[in-house]
């Protein structure tokens, strides 16, 4: 790892702790994940061209 080297990608990543099922649920879930990954861009002073959303089930 280089840590002076520009950043090709930035991250965020979630494990809630228990099983989100309603969409108000996913929805406030998510806020979370989204604030910290706005706050990593602006420090970072970059910006995004695609957006992924991992999801997984019980069949993990």
């Amino acid at each position: 790892m280089r840590p002076d080297r520009e950043h090709k990608s930035v991250g965020s990543e979630t494990t809630f702790a228990t099983d989100l099922f309603e969409w108000d649920e996913l929805t406030d879930g998510l806020d979370g994940s989204i604030t910290n990954l706005w706050q990593d861009c602006q420090r970072l002073k970059t910006t995004g061209r695609m957006d992924f959303l991992h999801l997984t089930g019980d069949r993990f």
